[in-house]
């Protein structure tokens, strides 16, 4: 089950925008920007074919106990049109999953991800036929970067599809340096540029704008550069990984 998507961060932005978002500005265009340096590369990803048997109820690496899946109930908004933010309340139906608690304790909410997303996002990686395949990933012995280690949501044995769907935040705002990371994977020259001059000192404001005020994802980023195709490896290493929303009794 999943909430009203009025406000989600990756439905399509209308025209205007996504043109306003992908070409270079006319204001940087006469100024030297200087973007960050590109991370370094660390990620070195290991395939070892279709995955026997199930791996898609592992334990999540951030989860404090084993992770239920239970249905929601019922969601309403709180807010109203045109507010700041938008709050829902949700019920989720946990008559049968056999927890027990106290008030004081919390529990952690994961939202996976949608499965219309997660197929887009892996057909612009090429990975639509290999949501099966399980990986492993590990860091490469000849990275120049600094005290380099596997991010916490790529450890042990994933298949790509639970990556997608449930270790990666697609809608969670890229910052400065997945920005920078993608331009290295963009290969028209004016995409590349915008990539370059959102995440670089003089296109603060651009970034403020275009990105963070209006909650652009990954997805939307992938939708207005068609010709950004990042590598796994550059994905799993730059971008931010699922978060549990924690919710007290």
């Amino acid at each position: 089950s999943s909430l009203p998507d009025e406000s989600a961060a990756t439905q399509s932005q209308d025209r205007s925008f996504r043109e306003r978002l992908c070409c270079p500005s006319t204001e940087l265009c006469d100024v030297s920007i200087h973007p960050p340096a590109c991370p370094a590369p660390f990620l070195q990803i290991d395939w070892h074919g279709e995955a026997e048997g199930s791996v898609e109820h592992v334990a999540m690496p951030f989860a404090n106990s084993p992770v239920m899946s239970v249905p929601v109930k019922s969601a309403r908004r709180l807010t109203r049109d045109g507010a700041l933010k938008t709050t829902f309340e949700v019920s989720l139906d946990i008559s049968t999953a056999g927890v027990t608690y106290e008030p004081g304790d919390s529990f952690s909410v994961i939202c996976p991800n949608r499965d219309e997303e997660v197929e887009a996002v892996a057909r612009r990686l090429g990975l639509a036929e290999k949501m099966a395949s399980c990986v492993q990933a590990s860091v490469r012995s000849d990275t120049t970067k600094k005290a380099a280690s596997v991010p916490v949501h790529c450890t042990g044995y994933r298949t790509i599809g639970f990556l997608l769907r449930h270790c990666l935040d697609i809608r969670a705002v890229p910052k400065k340096l997945f920005l920078r990371a993608l331009a290295e994977h963009t290969t028209d020259g004016k995409e590349k540029q915008r990539l370059l001059e959102l995440c670089s000192r003089e296109g603060a404001n651009e970034y403020q704008s275009y990105i963070r005020e209006a909650t652009i994802g990954f997805l939307d980023i992938l939708d207005a550069f068609p010709s950004c195709r990042p590598t796994l490896e550059c994905v799993l290493g730059e971008y931010r990984y699922m978060e549990a929303w924690y919710m007290l009794v």
